[in-house]
């Protein structure tokens, strides 16, 4: 078995990462964007493909089955290529199956559902081969290659959207050629770096899915946790009360994203410290990234202060300013949040999924007992309800997920202590 010689990461890998998500994360806002400026906000088009691109969303957590915390950290290669790219058909397979479970409800716009999955499953295909490329160390080859296609994708979908007005053509064409695209410019890539060889093997397969199956459920209950107070919102019938929470909300998120271009170069490197027993290196690091996250978390939350009301009602053309002290309490919780997801990468790298699930089970618990009374007691506080109910649960989450790291340390250095 080869593995990685040191847990060093490149400036390239750090700059190229980056530069492939920003474009990843744009590119949903873009298409959604563009839908409805093409075709209109009263065209049931634009409806339909805001409802395909949400559920593609949803399902894309099953096409990824939270395979790239454990892949990337992968550093004895205990999987071979074939065992990743074999379970990666089986919950592409699974992914499209739910898209196509939901023509059950939205029969007139099937063609839409199943071509933005389709859309949706190539970030899932890719994912696969920019997770083996990140452990041979080659995290930037994967950056360039996420941009280029991307990128490709975007102006694809934008020209055809604009110049045909034909949203199903638009999202079949622009989803086949992603498709193609991604498999001719990543296998060649992939292939210099280690051979690919396809095969079935039930065997890996058991062993690869059971130890995944709780970093998806993680990250299946994390959307949970972020949909409750919506649903308990939504249960007071007041539109306005919804449009002003997901607004309010959304730039919660701004401090995951962050974290996440700084963390997930790191996270071979940190599975690397651990399997080598290089406990001093591996919690620097973790100690370190938790402050730095914190500490962009105060200075997003000072900035927010004075003018994240405005620049939200900007963008959303809504009157926002009388949820300050909401957006405030979210930011925070997206602080949390940011922790919370780092330390589920770094569980993973410590190979103590169990504790993923365990504390986000707990945290999904907490949340629907918490979210629901306080929102429904009425519509004047609801908002602020909602909030409190999102940071309380994030913060308790962070603790847990904190609590499992250094427990997991600990037990790992009473093991080496006996023997």
């Amino acid at each position: 078995m080869t593995k990685q010689q040191n847990g060093m990461v490149s400036a390239s890998s750090f700059m190229w990462n980056t530069v492939g998500s920003v474009l990843s994360a744009a590119s949903s806002i873009i298409l959604l964007s563009c839908v409805t400026w093409a075709l209109g906000k009263q065209n049931t088009g634009s409806d339909a493909f805001a409802f395909a691109f949400a559920a593609a969303q949803l399902f894309l957590t099953l096409g990824k089955f939270g395979v790239r915390s454990y892949q990337a950290t992968d550093v004895n290669k205990e999987i071979s290529v074939a065992g990743y790219f074999t379970l990666r058909v089986v919950t592409c397979a699974a992914m499209m199956l739910g898209m196509a479970a939901l023509l059950l409800y939205q029969g007139a716009s099937a063609g839409v559902i199943l071509s933005v999955g389709l859309l949706k499953m190539v970030d899932a295909v890719e994912d696969v081969y920019h997770g083996q490329l990140q452990l041979n160390n080659k995290l930037d080859v994967a950056g360039k290659l996420l941009a280029l296609r991307n990128l490709f994708s975007m102006v694809l979908f934008v020209a055809l959207i604009f110049a045909t007005k034909d949203l199903e053509l638009t999202c079949w064409v622009t989803a086949v050629a992603s498709l193609v695209l991604c498999v001719a410019i990543n296998h060649p890539a992939l292939q210099r770096v280690e051979p690919i060889r396809f095969g079935w093997d039930g065997k890996e397969l058991k062993r690869l899915t059971w130890p995944c199956l709780p970093l998806f459920i993680g990250h299946f209950l994390s959307l949970y946790i972020y949909n409750v107070p919506k649903f308990a919102i939504e249960g007071l019938q007041e539109p306005s009360l919804q449009t002003s929470y997901s607004a309010i909300f959304m730039p919660a998120f701004a401090i995951n994203l962050l974290s996440e271009f700084l963390f997930k170069p790191l996270l071979t490197s940190l599975a690397v410290w651990w399997d080598a027993g290089e406990k001093k290196k591996f919690t620097k690091l973790v100690v370190k990234m938790i402050v730095f996250i914190f500490g962009a978390t105060a200075a997003v939350l000072v900035g927010t202060y004075f003018v994240g009301t405005q620049l939200l009602g900007l963008v959303f053309n809504a009157e926002i300013a009388p949820y300050r002290n909401e957006l405030m309490l979210l930011m925070l919780g997206g602080g949390f949040g940011a922790v919370v997801y780092f330390l589920y990468n770094v569980l993973a790298s410590m190979r103590a999924q169990k504790h993923v699930l365990i504390n986000y089970s707990l945290a999904a618990v907490l949340i629907t007992a918490v979210a629901f009374p306080l929102v429904q007691q009425g519509s004047e506080n609801a908002i602020m309800a909602a909030s409190m109910s999102y940071l309380v649960t994030e913060a308790v989450l962070c603790g847990l997920m904190m609590l499992s790291v250094f427990w997991v340390i600990r037990r790992k250095d009473k093991r080496r202590d006996v023997q």
